[in-house]
């Protein structure tokens, strides 16, 4: 699952959270412009598996997607 940080209503963090409650079977990876070293930090303490800086090229999301 990609999920951006910066969403309507909620942010990306909280929907790790909602996520990782659930499952830890579903790989979790952040794909953000936010990427200073404390957001790619909090990214991890939420349950992301990864970070990815935007822009990403698309063949690098899938294979984070895949790892």
């Amino acid at each position: 699952m990609v999920c951006d940080l910066g969403l309507p209503g909620i942010t990306g963090y909280e929907v790790a959270r909602a996520v990782r409650q659930d499952s830890r079977a579903i790989r979790l990876v952040a794909l953000s412009g936010y990427a200073r070293p404390e957001e790619v930090s909090r990214c991890i303490e939420c349950g992301f598996d990864a970070h990815i800086a935007k822009p990403a090229a698309p063949e690098y999301i899938e294979r984070m997607l895949r790892v």
